[in-house]
């Protein structure tokens, strides 16, 4: 692969793990076979430049660093790339949870191995979404066009967070790159939704369950906001604005529910609440429409509709701790 134009030696880690995941999940009964090449044979068939002669270079030999520590050490490098610096410029400057992080690096390589990805390798036959969307499964379609990336994106704004829509690629990475100079929290999630939506694809694909999209969006909710902090530190209508006031957590193996409301001068109002366990983990929320004029009555009617909300298995919690800043 190293000696056909355009592509990199790299590529040879992507395409071997997928291999050999397939050999692990395969149930063909004949079998399968891989075939190492002799790599010496390989360079003593080419042709070089006398006056330019290539030669192996070795970069890492027993270092002792796992492929994900060697993928990270990568992006540090790729941060300070001159070259490449128009997408790393702000991506890499969110503060994406690490994982969601390499992802993107991954992406910005063109090395996310889609099905079109695979396709063009003659690695597989089936170019359309793991997933059932009918469209080709491009880097296009993972990042903006899935039905189903989009359905947890819908359940987000259902929750008042306004992620924004893109209609092309294109689109999509200069508008979160402009998002990102305001609102580097919005686009953090957004990040996180396609990471996510990915590993929910991945999972397809191998014949396991899929998550819903609310499961999905309350944990893009979650590693948006927390990173490498284990408790979440705001969550008020603008999301992922950092408070100067931490949320505080419950004692071990209770639950918290933080309950508010809203009331605007033409009596329209809405209470709501959310629940999270002491580790500041998202379990569910909850929100009424109302049309009321006293704004205590209101804050007394959130907490009074936690009852309605309440689950059987957390009353076998150690306690329940109910807050409202009335």
């Amino acid at each position: 692969m190293a000696f056909v134009p355009g592509r990199s030696i790299s590529e040879h880690y992507l395409l071997d793990q997928e291999m050999f995941h397939k050999f692990k999940v395969s149930k063909n009964k004949k079998g399968a076979m891989a075939i190492k090449l002799d790599m010496e044979q390989a360079y003593d068939s080419m042709g070089f430049d006398q006056e330019r002669e290539d030669s192996i270079e070795l970069i890492n030999w027993c270092s002792g660093k796992t492929v994900s520590a060697l993928a990270f050490v990568s992006i540090t490098s790729y941060r300070l790339n001159e070259e490449e610096n128009g997408f790393s410029n702000w991506v890499m400057k969110l503060k994406l949870n690490k994982k969601v992080e390499i992802f993107w690096w991954r992406l910005g390589k063109r090395a996310i191995p889609t099905n079109l990805f695979l396709k063009n390798r003659n690695l597989y036959d089936f170019v359309n979404c793991a997933r059932g969307c009918k469209s080709i499964e491009s880097y296009e379609h993972i990042i903006v066009h899935c039905k189903y990336m989009v359905e947890v994106i819908m359940k987000i704004r259902e929750w008042g967070i306004h992620i924004p829509i893109f209609h092309s690629l294109d689109n999509c990475l200069q508008g979160l790159e402009a998002i990102s100079m305001q609102n580097s929290g919005i686009v953090r999630l957004y990040c996180t939704v396609i990471y996510l939506s990915w590993r929910n694809r991945n999972e397809v694909k191998h014949q396991k369950p899929a998550l819903s999209c609310f499961v999905v969006a309350s944990n893009a909710l979650y590693l948006a906001t927390s990173n490498s902090n284990p408790f979440l530190v705001s969550w008020g209508t603008n999301l992922l604005r950092e408070s100067h006031d931490p949320w505080c957590p419950p004692p071990k193996d209770w639950i918290k529910i933080n309950v508010d409301a809203s009331l605007l001068t033409s009596n329209l109002a809405g209470i709501g609440g959310i629940f999270r366990d002491f580790k500041g983990k998202f379990i569910s929320a909850f929100g009424k429409k109302k049309i009321h004029w006293d704004i205590a009555q209101l804050e007394q009617d959130a907490v009074l509709a936690v009852k309605e909300f309440l689950c059987d298995w957390m009353l076998e919690c150690k306690g329940i701790l109910v807050e409202s800043d009335m």
